[in-house]
């Protein structure tokens, strides 16, 4: 099969990129470099929100029962830029940053650095666990049957519609995943008819491609790197699965 070009867009339909960074708890993620990490990104960043982390995880007791245990609560900072278009979370195991008015990686790279930068200069030598990078694209068109998606998406995406349910109008929701395991990194790929508006049957044409890429080996160094990889895949199969009736209505941009 030959590999599609990733292309630029004027318009696209990610509703949310997610670059998060897991590590194994770290205890002087204290109120003292909690309000240093805020120091460094309130210029971008200059809202607050306070949230609590309720955890339950199970115990097997020597009786053989399986024992529900309450953790401790833990603080998770939110960071949010004047126009909630853009947020970094930091919590004791993990930091996110998330666009939910994506333009383009270049844009999205700059909160990123931004993040890990201040990340970097106050915890010494975590223990990253995880790398991981999602696309939510939520396409969705102002007019066309719902569920007849063959001029804008792969057809085998939707052929269990097509074929097995004939279009039936009583679908609520049809969403499959894969997940691809390559040497270097993972991908789990959801994709399908999600229906924001489930449990009422299908009314509105939309449909959900969902790239998240990750790996559970990070070294520093290498997480920009590896973000840049994830991007161009994500790109390369978002090509793979739309058509040019859908490359037409986001208008390709030449470079």
């Amino acid at each position: 099969m030959t590999i599609p070009e990733k292309k630029k867009y004027r318009h696209n339909f990610v509703t949310n990129a997610i670059c998060r960074l897991d590590f194994r708890s770290v205890p002087e993620i204290n109120e003292d470099l909690l309000n240093r990490f805020r120091d460094v990104v309130k210029s971008d960043f200059p809202k607050v929100e306070e949230k609590t982390i309720r955890a339950i995880t199970a115990r097997l007791e020597q009786s053989g029962v399986l024992e529900q245990v309450t953790l401790p609560d833990q603080k998770m900072f939110q960071y949010i830029d004047a126009n909630s278009e853009n947020k970094i979370e930091l919590a004791p195991d993990h930091l996110a940053i998330e666009s939910f008015k994506y333009i383009n990686f270049r844009e999205f790279g700059k909160n990123i650095e931004l993040a890990l930068g201040a990340f970097g200069e106050l915890v010494e030598n975590p223990d990253f666990t995880r790398l991981g990078l999602r696309y939510v694209n939520q396409i969705v068109l102002n007019k066309g049957n719902p569920l007849i998606w063959a001029n804008y998406v792969d057809s085998s995406f939707v052929s269990v519609i097509d074929r097995f349910f004939e279009r039936s109008p009583n679908l609520a929701r049809t969403m499959s995943q894969v997940v691809l395991n390559y040497d270097e990194y993972k991908l789990n790929f959801n994709y399908g008819i999600h229906n924001s508006e489930f449990p009422a049957k299908i009314s509105r044409k939309e449909f959900i491609l969902d790239f998240d890429f990750y790996t559970e080996y990070v070294e520093k160094e290498q997480i920009m790197p590896q973000l840049i990889r994830f991007n161009k895949e994500s790109g390369i199969m978002f090509e793979k699965c739309i058509k040019d009736t859908l490359r037409k209505h986001m208008e390709v941009v030449d470079e």
